[in-house]
């Protein structure tokens, strides 16, 4: 089994703020995802267009072929969908 580690880093530069997350899984794009929307609405308000990055599936789908073939892979993009 490979795993993949991920990160982000985002900063404000306008208020000095940012985060960092990072996860220990290849499925992390989920969770950078739903972190990265909480945070930056709370950056620049609820409502903003760009404040909600869509989640990048290619690595979680990946995972799931490596791991359970062309049917765990079906099977997630399903769920996902």
């Amino acid at each position: 089994m490979v795993l993949v580690w991920e990160s982000v880093v985002q900063i404000i530069p306008s208020t000095g703020d940012g985060i960092v997350i990072m996860t220990n899984s290849s499925n992390g794009s989920a969770v950078i995802s739903s972190v990265l929307c909480y945070w930056r609405q709370w950056g620049v308000g609820a409502g903003t267009a760009d404040a909600c990055p869509a989640i990048d599936v290619r690595i979680p789908l990946l995972h799931a072929y490596q791991t359970s073939g062309i049917s765990g892979a079906a099977s997630l993009y399903r769920n996902l969908h």
